[in-house]
């Protein structure tokens, strides 16, 4: 889509009423010609994804925060972005999109209380399945082969549910 196409459509959504600067809206070294490179996640006011998530635990409102508002993500840097949210299972230990690895084999987040963080992944994994399928989102629904490949996913999941909706296979 054109670079002016992609700003109309940023202009046209709920968020610009309250961030009126488009240079907000992408990282500065992501994907180039990607005006938006933030994706919201799918448990936060997202589009469900078949299979990600459970009735009820969608968030439509930050009272519906269960817990910590520090601990929920709401925005995922992924470096461009498709036309759905950034979806991750709620009830099986996988992944649904792929694990974004373009800063340093790490991601930058954003929660529900204004902060944003660096996560460095651990697993060797993570970060494998991530460069190997980088901007692809072939819903291949991966799932982690080692612990700390497990403990990259529970993160996520945890931040983008607030909870896992599974008993792991890892115990911290």
């Amino acid at each position: 889509m054109p670079e002016a196409q992609q700003v109309e459509a940023i202009k046209d959504g709920s968020l610009w009423e309250y961030v009126k600067d488009i240079d907000l809206y992408r990282c500065p070294t992501g994907t180039r010609r990607k005006m938006l490179t933030y994706a919201g996640t799918n448990a936060v006011n997202g589009k469900e994804q078949t299979g990600t998530g459970k009735l009820g635990v969608f968030l439509k409102r930050t009272t519906d925060i269960q817990g910590s508002h520090a601990l929920r993500i709401v925005f995922i840097d992924e470096g461009w972005v498709t036309s759905v949210s950034f979806a991750v299972h709620y009830v099986l230990e996988q992944w649904w999109d792929d694990p974004p690895v373009r800063h340093g084999d790490g991601i930058t987040l954003s929660f529900a209380d204004g902060h944003a963080e660096y996560h460095k992944w651990r697993g060797i994994d993570t970060i494998k399945i991530g460069r190997d399928r980088q901007r692809g989102h072939p819903g291949n629904h991966y799932s982690p082969t080692t612990d700390a490949g497990k403990m990259d996913l529970h993160y996520i999941q945890k931040g983008c549910w607030g909870g896992l909706g599974y008993e792991p296979t890892v115990w911290y």
